[in-house]
């Protein structure tokens, strides 16, 4: 069984995934936090997302400094959330951006809705509705679309209205 959590350390929300064995043990532990910060440099205030590694995601940077430049700081700070959850998800899933699946964008909604299934189940501090989901992956598509990352999943309204329309709660 697969098991999705999340928890606070301070102000950075910190996401882990448990594979545990039939009898209950343990198998794997993996954690992703993927921060981002902001810094004020020249009048402008950047917004730095980083891997675990402290990294900068260069493709999320051009998007939310270059692509977004003329729209405010707080509507480029809920894009980065998006993407940083976006990116957790991915380092826990093992999957590189470059190569979601229709698989893999149906593991991402039910981790940003917070919502399992028999597999997969989650334990997080935030379920979220289905129009915050809705909103992360316009984000997506948008960042997709503006820095070319190809994903015929996340342009296919079936993959993920069919996920969507699972989700009982929403």
């Amino acid at each position: 069984m697969i098991i999705y959590s999340s928890y606070k350390s301070g102000q950075q929300t910190i996401y882990q995934k448990h594979v545990v064995r039939d009898d209950g043990s343990e198998a794997y532990r993996r954690s992703a936090r993927f921060p981002f910060v902001h810094v004020v440099r020249d009048g402008f205030e950047y917004i730095v997302p980083y891997n675990d590694d402290m990294v900068p995601i260069k493709e999320a940077f051009d998007y939310l400094n270059y692509d977004m430049a003329e729209r405010p700081v707080t509507s480029r700070t809920q894009a980065a959330t998006a993407i940083r959850i976006l990116y957790c998800y991915l380092d826990l899933a093992n999957v590189d951006i470059h190569n979601i699946d229709a698989d893999t964008l149906r593991g991402l909604i039910r981790f940003i809705r917070g919502v399992g299934t028999v597999q997969e189940q989650f334990k997080m501090e935030t379920v979220r509705s289905a129009n915050t989901v809705n909103t992360y992956l316009a984000t997506y598509r948008t960042f997709f679309a503006c820095r070319g990352i190809e994903c015929d999943a996340l342009f296919l309204r079936n993959v993920t209205q069919a996920t969507m329309s699972t989700d009982k709660e929403g």
